[in-house]
């Protein structure tokens, strides 16, 4: 956990993680490793902000029909 609490890549058990949308198709499985290698011991915050970028929904803007990116299994 970071100094406010938030959980990081550290906390989480096992070698993969796996991030899907609750409102479409979208979804990602990321190597724990290779993620703390790339961006270092991250919130998972700031994680599913950072995959979810390039989400259609979060590029539209779309008001009331927002991304639905959640981290499964945790």
């Amino acid at each position: 956990m970071d100094a406010n609490g938030a959980p990081t890549l550290s906390d989480v058990s096992g070698s993969q993680l796996v991030l899907a949308c609750t409102k479409c198709d979208r979804r990602g499985v990321y190597n724990l490793d290779r993620l703390i290698g790339r961006h270092g011991d991250v919130t998972l915050t700031w994680l599913r902000e950072h995959l979810a970028a390039d989400c259609p929904r979060r590029l539209e803007r779309r008001h009331g029909d927002w991304c639905g990116a959640v981290f499964e299994g945790l």
